[in-house]
Formats: C-alpha cells, sequence, structure tokens
C-alpha cells in the first residue's frame, strides 16, 4: 500500500536544496481564467475554421464569400506568425545571447517513488519533535 505524503512539488525541492545547503526561487505561474472573452475567441475561430474548411460550398452558393475568404486566410496567417514570433522571441538564440546546456551541481531525482524514503524518514522525525513538544 502507498501512502500520500502531504508535500507539495515545491516543497520537495526546498527539502532537497535544504541538504545541500542551497536556496531556491519558486515562482508561481496563475492559470488564466477562462471568462466570456476566451469563449467568443474561441467560437469566432471555430466560425472561420469552418469556413475555410467548406470555402468551396460557401463560394459555390454565396457570392459574397468569393471576397471574405482571402481576407479570412491572411489574418490568420498573421495571427499564426505572430504567435510564432512570440513563442521564438523567449529562445536566446534570437536574442542574440548563448544557450548553454549541460548538468547543474547538486542531488537530482528521477520521480517521486525514488525519494519516498527520505521523505518518510523526514516526516517521521517531524512527527516526533511534534509529539515531543506535545
Amino acid at each position: 500500500m502507498v501512502s500520500n505524503y502531504a508535500w507539495t512539488y515545491s516543497e520537495i525541492l526546498e527539502y532537497i536544496a535544504s541538504i545541500d545547503n542551497m536556496k531556491v526561487k519558486i515562482n508561481s505561474i496563475e492559470v488564466p481564467k477562462k471568462d466570456i472573452f476566451y469563449l467568443l475567441k474561441n467560437f469566432k475561430q471555430v466560425i472561420q475554421d469552418s469556413i475555410i474548411i467548406r470555402r468551396e460550398f460557401f463560394n459555390a452558393n454565396f457570392s459574397i464569400f468569393e471576397r471574405f475568404i482571402p481576407r479570412v486566410k491572411h489574418a490568420m496567417l498573421k495571427k499564426r506568425a505572430k504567435r510564432e514570433m512570440a513563442l521564438n522571441a523567449n529562445f536566446p538564440e534570437y536574442r542574440g545571447l548563448i544557450r548553454l546546456s549541460g548538468v547543474l551541481p547538486g542531488r537530482r531525482f528521477n520521480s517521486l517513488p525514488d525519494l519516498r524514503k527520505t521523505i518518510g524518514s523526514h516526516e517521521k522525525i517531524i512527527m516526533k519533535r511534534i509529539n515531543n513538544l506535545l
């Protein structure tokens, strides 16, 4: 039977860093909320994608779409180019920096099962100290 520890990943990283007398700075990132504007944007994208996919049908039955489809294609390609540029802006190669690769000093772990014994013993020590205080 496997017991689940009430440790978060940040606490595990802080614990491992404390063993090697290192300080860790953990930045948390909040997940953006999906509001009505997000849903409307996705709905608009679905409509545009369906029009592009079924363009032959719309061109044959509605004459206005002959002028509309090239504008939609251009807008979609423009959005894609901006998105790719924003993604690539974070890479060091595009900012004139050198990318370094290698191994950082310190102890590493592959998965949580590798730390079970260490965390379990640490938790036992903490529980003993709490019981001694009470």
